[in-house]
């Protein structure tokens, strides 16, 4: 329903979750463009909670059940592949593949959420950007 909040109203973490945050976040550059599982944020001290939390602070982008991508690496993708396929130019995955330097374990699944966040548009095997 409707809500009113006071203009400085914000999530603020503890410094148990801040300390949290900076792992995922050294996690995500690292991982680059790769998706990080619930088994790997748990290694990190995520709980279910812990990592919607991330979510809704826009550190965490759910591409698949269980995996998710960092919100920068994720824009960063999406520049990558405007600036590889440009003016709509249709591409198929293992382009994508080779533009990204990204497995195709993560890059199928970031092209499926890609797809229906309506970035990308599939056409058969390939894919143009909208």
């Amino acid at each position: 329903g409707p809500v009113v909040r006071v203009p400085e109203h914000g999530v603020r973490l503890d410094p148990a979750q801040q300390a949290l945050r900076a792992r995922v976040e050294a996690a995500l550059d690292e991982a680059g463009v790769g998706l990080l599982g619930d088994a790997a944020l748990a290694g990190l001290g995520a709980d279910r909670k812990a990592t919607a939390l991330l979510v809704r602070l826009g550190v965490l982008v759910p591409i698949a059940p269980g995996g998710y991508l960092g919100r920068a690496t994720l824009e960063e993708a999406v520049a990558t592949l405007r600036r590889s396929f440009p003016d709509g130019r249709p591409f198929a995955a293992s382009e994508a593949r080779e533009a990204l330097g990204t497995p195709r374990r993560t890059l199928i699944p970031l092209l499926e959420h890609l797809d229906r966040t309506g970035v990308t548009v599939r056409q058969g095997d390939l894919r143009r950007l909208a």
